[in-house]
């Protein structure tokens, strides 16, 4: 029998142990809530009225740190990120610069605030949201919960007194499938939260876990009509050990990179047994003496 066909046994492991590999491997797991660090980044490009001239311009959130933040009665653990809007006001370009805090379990928003100089006054506005509007991770397609919280907008314009405005604030949440969302950034496999009001106007944000942040979010009115969006045109962000991203080498799963050496360490193995294949006997001419074998076994042929 050809020596190459011993090798059969080992080709058949390896068919099976890939087999295995790639059936272990779900499509894509719940997206998990995403764990920030201080350095990570997300610059999006804003429109409507999440910017505040309402015209476009860019944010970007930087994590800077940790905090222990007081809304009404409740404390909350928080990740503190600089806000820094790029805008447009009066036709005169704007940096505005402010901070976030995102509650540490759920990534809600509890406060935010911000100020803009214009012919040198300096007007503020601070947004609290008594509980943040939660975000129930991991984000499975079908999941739906309500959301309640009291917002509380604090203005402050130089020459007035300040100005605060108290609302409630409810929605009911739903999560989507997954979908491929395309922005400035690139292309993501992104899950949609979509967040309901009773009066019908709606927002939906993509979450990517390769970003670990929303992707894209828009709001519309109960008809339907885009109010405001943000694109994400780049960012920084490197998921924790065990996460998805962290088990990639070069781009591919860990799980490929083994398909790859067995058939590699298959093909080597492969080459070296049939170039070891002994030599076919030399043919015994015709009436040709025999020499006795070793050992008295069979005659064989002449040295």
């Amino acid at each position: 029998m050809p020596s190459y066909r011993r090798l059969l046994p080992l080709g058949l492991v390896i068919v099976v142990v890939s087999a295995l590999l790639l059936a272990a491997q779900p499509a894509r797991a719940d997206a998990a809530r995403p764990t920030w660090s201080v350095g990570d980044y997300w610059e999006y490009d804003i429109l409507g009225a999440i910017s505040p001239s309402g015209e476009a311009g860019t944010l970007r959130l930087d994590v800077v740190g940790q905090d222990s933040l007081s809304v009404g009665a409740a404390t909350y653990s928080t990740h503190r990120t600089n806000l820094t809007f790029n805008v447009t006001l009066l036709g005169t370009p704007y940096e505005i610069h402010g901070n976030a805090w995102f509650r540490t379990t759920d990534l809600a928003l509890a406060k935010l605030n911000f100020s803009i100089t214009v012919l040198g006054f300096t007007s503020s506005i601070a947004i609290t949201n008594e509980p943040p509007l939660s975000i129930q991770w991991p984000l499975t397609a079908g999941k739906t919960w309500d959301v309640a919280s009291t917002m509380t907008v604090v203005t402050e314009i130089p020459g007035f007194p300040p100005g605060t405005d108290t609302s409630l604030v409810t929605a009911t949440a739903l999560v989507g499938a997954d979908e491929t969302v395309v922005v400035a950034a690139g292309t993501f496999t992104a899950t949609p939260l979509r967040q309901t009001a009773p009066d019908g106007n709606y927002s939906k944000s993509y979450w990517s876990d390769e970003t670990g942040n929303s992707v894209e979010e828009k709001s519309y009115n109960s008809t339907g009509a885009e109010t405001s969006s943000m694109e994400l045109r780049s960012y920084s962000y490197t998921p924790p050990s065990g996460t998805a991203g962290a088990d990639t080498i070069l781009g591919l799963p860990w799980y490929l990179w083994i398909v790859f050496v067995l058939i590699g360490v298959f093909a080597v193995v492969a080459f070296l047994m049939i170039r070891r294949k002994p030599p076919m006997p030399m043919p015994v001419p015709p009436g040709a003496p025999l020499e006795p074998g070793p050992s008295g076994g069979p005659p064989g042929p002449p040295p």
